[in-house]
Formats: C-alpha cells, structure tokens, sequence
C-alpha cells in the first residue's frame, strides 16, 4: 500500500495556496508551529524536507501519534501538518482543515482540485506514506514467492483497490525484489535528507 501525503493548515492561517504560505512562513520565521506524530516520524521528515527546499523556519511539535496531533491541529493548537490521507481526508472534507499540496508525483483522486507541490514550484518534492511486510532472514525462497503472490493477489483485487481508493492510497504488490530495491532508495534519500536538515530525534 502506498499514497501521499497531504499538507494542511488550520482555517485560521491567511494564506490559502502555496505560495503565500511561505511567503508568509519566510516572513516571520520561527513564529509558526507544525504537529507531527513524533520525532522521527513520516510526518516529522516530511515537513522538515518540505522547509528545507521552500527555506523556512518553524517550530516542531511532536505528539505520541497521529490522532493526538490531529485533534490539537483542529484546536489551532499549531497551524500546519503534512499527514497521510487517511487522516487528513476526512476533516479536509467537512472543512476543518484546508487542503495546500499533495506530496505524490500526481493529483489524488480523491481530493483532483488540490495540486502537488511539483506543480506549484516546489520541484523535487516527493514523499509517499508506504506499507510493506517482511519475513526472517532465511525464509525458503519458494515461502517468500508464494507469500508475496497471494499478498499482492487479495490486495489488488477490485473491492480491496476501492476501498484504498476511499482512503486516498493505492495498492501496489510488486515482487520481493522490486520491494527490497525500493527500500534501499528510501533509506538513501531519506538518509540525506536527515543529514542536510540535522534533524535530531529527542
């Protein structure tokens, strides 16, 4: 399973597209907070790496899970949040939160009107929220094919693509071996990505 995320701010934040927001975020660096579900979280590397490339300061607040944070970011406790979908798309729906970007390559099905960060300037912007599974070290070859096929076989079937659909991801199942080279490009990216930010997890 794999989708984007979102990045949101609550009503009360002035600017209501990209741009203005950090022009905004630039203008009085620091002054603004950002929630995530903790340090060294998706959330966390997200908008860290999302601050690095727009150049902005804010404060990190990190909470012991996401609904923790989601339930202060409708309080206006902090302004801003790049989440997963599944959390953020309901209350973007009732209007509680205000949808700015989507972190994939491409627009979500579920919310066509908001725009990827790639589109509004933000190049090099990508961040997915994944699900994989993994066996010990040693597992039987054949144990792991057989797995991974029947894996990928209930995940893609119709019912359970729409019901990800509903959620704003997508349900991928490639080969053990597609799977494995994806997570080392994850490790390397994110890697650096942690290097150039300094982030520390306290």
């Amino acid at each position: 399973m794999s989708g984007p995320m979102l990045l949101v701010t609550h009503p009360s934040v002035p600017a209501t597209n990209l741009t203005d927001l950090i022009a905004l975020l630039k203008a009085q660096p620091g002054k603004f907070s950002y929630g995530s579900a903790g340090s060294g979280s998706s959330a966390h590397m997200a908008t860290e790496y999302f601050s690095m490339l727009a150049g902005i300061k804010m404060t990190h607040i990190p909470y012991k899970g996401g609904g923790p944070a989601m339930t202060d970011l409708l309080g206006g406790q902090f302004q801003l949040m790049i989440e997963s979908m599944p959390l953020l798309l309901p209350h973007v729906k009732q209007g509680k939160v205000r949808a700015i970007a989507i972190t994939g390559p491409a627009r979500s099905a579920s919310l066509p009107d908001v725009p990827t960060f790639d589109e509004l300037g933000l190049h090099g912007y990508d961040m997915s929220v994944w699900t994989g599974m993994w066996v010990p070290a040693g597992t039987p070859k054949d144990i792991v094919v057989r797995l991974q096929q029947e894996v990928a076989k209930a995940i893609t079937s119709a019912d359970m693509k729409a019901r990800f659909a509903d959620l704003g991801v997508q349900s991928v199942g490639n080969p053990s071996e597609q799977f494995a080279a994806f997570v080392a490009a994850e490790i390397a990216k994110w890697g650096k990505v942690v290097r150039d930010t300094g982030m520390r997890v306290e």
